[in-house]
């Protein structure tokens, strides 16, 4: 198993390796100049490539599971329950252990709300997961950056954003990338695309969900990663139950239980580490600045993905990314300055 993964590991050293070299550079830069905008900038490097280092990794390793892990995972809804469940277990232990503020119980509207928003993260979760069955990496992560798209359209339809010229144009530039990227891939699944259709149609409505509640309530990222744990859980068991109830009693058999535990914990743990690195992220600098480096990093994991899996893409399918990604750009830039 560890010579299969070799590369992904390899990919993941690489960064880290940076990471760790930014960060001693800054930590001596520190020591001179504490205050100085060098060793703010390396600070922004340093948890950039952190998060590129996880969030790639994180995206190779999902879809080395999904398609090579046994000759293939026969259950990947409950991967991902296991996943969400972990995310809970992972959160609790940091809002009890280092922030000292153990969860509350929610008022019943603010609980629902709650709810709400993590039986559709755990419906996008699912229908991501259970695409890397059929489409690419690079397929995977072109479609993910058209995510704007359906939050721009469901919010302005939701009267969430405003309709302006700036969201017309911009809804017009990823609507033409989007479809290069669709028209240019070579091995098109009908199945594999609207899994990660409607994954980003759930993500989009999470999304909008997540900012009315944290425009309305005092939750930090982190407590609502736990209170919306159990309803994403909860909402894929029947699913579970139904379509993989019989597929589970593989992990009966000697050794299989506590390799799947394996890849399943470090996938899990590292997750909750990306969020950690967002959340750092934003405090250091803006959303704006995840938001591009976001961009980048889409670009880095198509790159990976050829590199690894040695799959293919097409310069429409390039173009049609750096449309997309440009009309998201443009858009956060101006949607930060007005």
């Amino acid at each position: 198993m560890i010579v299969d993964v070799l590369p992904i590991l390899k990919e993941l050293m690489l960064f880290l390796t940076l990471a760790f070299f930014s960060e001693l550079v800054r930590r001596l830069v520190k020591r001179t100049k504490p205050d100085s905008r060098v060793a703010q900038n390396l600070l922004v490097s340093s948890l950039v490539l952190a998060w590129y280092s996880i969030s790639v990794t994180l995206t190779l390793l999902n879809k080395w599971v999904m398609v090579s892990w046994r000759g293939g995972l026969l259950f990947p809804l409950f991967y991902t329950m296991f996943h969400i469940i972990l995310r809970g277990l992972f959160s609790f232990t940091y809002l009890l252990c280092v922030c000292c503020d153990p969860p509350k119980i929610l008022e019943q509207k603010l609980a629902l709300g709650v709810s709400s928003i993590g039986v559709l993260s755990g419906l996008d979760a699912a229908m991501a997961n259970m695409s890397f069955l059929y489409i690419s990496v690079a397929f995977f992560t072109m479609l993910q950056s058209c995510s704007l798209l359906f939050i721009l359209v469901l919010g302005t339809a939701l009267r969430i954003e405003k309709c302006s010229t700036t969201t017309a144009r911009t809804v017009i530039m990823m609507s033409i990338g989007g479809f290069c990227t669709f028209y240019g891939e070579a091995a098109f699944v009908t199945r594999g695309f609207w899994l990660m259709i409607c994954s980003q149609l759930f993500a989009s409505l999470r999304w909008l969900r997540t900012q009315k509640l944290v425009q309305s309530s005092d939750l930090n990222a982190m407590q609502t990663v736990f209170y919306m744990s159990p309803a994403s859980a909860l909402s894929l068991l029947p699913a579970v139950l139904i379509r993989e109830r019989r597929s589970l009693a593989l992990l009966a058999e000697p050794g299989i239980a506590s390799e799947f535990l394996f890849i399943v914990l470090v996938p899990g743990f590292l997750a909750f580490l990306q969020l950690l690195i967002e959340i750092h992220l934003v405090k250091v600098k803006s959303s704006l600045t995840l938001s591009v480096f976001g961009n980048l990093k889409s670009i880095v994991t198509i790159i990976f993905s050829v590199l690894v899996f040695g799959e293919r893409t097409s310069i429409l399918q390039w173009a049609g990314l750096l449309l997309a990604l440009f009309g998201m750009l443009l858009y956060s830039r101006v949607n930060k300055e007005s």
